[in-house]
C-alpha cells in the first residue's frame, strides 16, 4: 500500500477528487448499471410514516449482517433516519409495485396515500415486496452529495414475486428464470 493511501485511511479527513468529467456522461453511463427498486420507510418524529425510493441500496456484510442505503443529503427521509439506532425497514418492490415506486419517490406529506402498508415497530412496512428486511441504523457515512446508511438486519420477511429493477431510468420486472440455478 502507498504511503499516500496508508495516511488517507488513518487520518478522519475524507479525500475528495474532482476530476474533469462530463456530467451528463457521467449520468447516461450510470442508467446502464441494473439496480434494485428499493424503498425505505421509517417512523417520522411526530409519528407519521416517512419513506423513500432508492436504487442505491443493497447488502453490506453477512457477519453482522448489515444492509446499507444512499440518501441523497436533501432527503427529508434521510432527515428522520439519520440517529443511531433508528429503527427502518428496507423493501424490495415487486412486479405490480412501479406506482408505489414513483410515488415513494416524490416529495410532500402525501407520499403514503393510496399505498398500502401496515404499522409495525420498525416502520411502516409496504404491502406485497418481495423481501422486507428490518434493521437499525448502524451507522452514517459521508459520500459526496449523498450520505450511505448502514442497517443492522434483526429479519426478513419474502414473498415469491419478481423484483423491479431500474434500468436505463426506467422501471421493469426483472426477467423470470427460465434454467435451474448452476
Amino acid at each position: 500500500m502507498s504511503t499516500v493511501l496508508a495516511s488517507a485511511l488513518r487520518d478522519d479527513e475524507p479525500i475528495v477528487l474532482r476530476p474533469q468529467l462530463d456530467e451528463a456522461r457521467f449520468k447516461a453511463a450510470l442508467a446502464e448499471f441494473p439496480a434494485a427498486v428499493t424503498v425505505v420507510t421509517c417512523w417520522g418524529d411526530a409519528g407519521k410514516p416517512v419513506g423513500a425510493t432508492l436504487s442505491s441500496c443493497g447488502s453490506l456484510s453477512l457477519d453482522p449482517p448489515l444492509m446499507f442505503a444512499a440518501f441523497d443529503r436533501s432527503s427529508a427521509t434521510l432527515k428522520e433516519i439519520s440517529s443511531p439506532g433508528k429503527r427502518f425497514l428496507i423493501h424490495l418492490l415487486g412486479e405490480g409495485q412501479e406506482k408505489t415506486a414513483y410515488r415513494l419517490a416524490g416529495k410532500g406529506a402525501d407520499k403514503f396515500d393510496d399505498v398500502v402498508w401496515r404499522q409495525t415497530r420498525f416502520g411502516p412496512q409496504l404491502a406485497d415486496c418481495c423481501r422486507v428486511f428490518r434493521c437499525e441504523v448502524h451507522a452514517l457515512l459521508s459520500a459526496g452529495d449523498h450520505v450511505i446508511v448502514t442497517g443492522l438486519v434483526h429479519g426478513v420477511e419474502e414473498e415469491r414475486r419478481q423484483p423491479l429493477v431500474y434500468h436505463r431510468r426506467e422501471i421493469y420486472p426483472a426477467p423470470e428464470r427460465t434454467e435451474a440455478p448452476r
